[in-house]
């Protein structure tokens, strides 16, 4: 594990964006941190978009409960979240 890897609270976030920014597909439009918070608000989760960009920087943990109401709010299955290279050096 290199020192970047080390720093990163964890393993979703860059997914997420990717998601959340419409770069994911096409069918996913881009929506605004806050346009994600307010969906997550609807399913459960109380967050704002100062979290959500920690966590999408990799600096806010991630816990497992959280994992799947972005993915529910993402309207993505939870494997995608999850869809990462770990023998990437990025």
């Amino acid at each position: 594990m290199n020192a970047k890897q080390s720093n990163n609270k964890n393993i979703c976030g860059k997914q997420i964006h990717l998601i959340r920014t419409g770069q994911y597909d096409k069918k996913h439009k881009k929506i605004t941190q806050d346009i994600l918070a307010a969906r997550l608000q609807i399913v459960g989760l109380d967050i704002d978009r100062t979290a959500i960009s920690k966590i999408e920087s990799g600096s806010r943990f991630l816990k497992d409960s959280e994992v799947l109401l972005f993915a529910k709010a993402l309207k993505v299955p939870v494997e995608v979240l999850f869809n990462v290279n770990i023998n990437s050096n990025k």
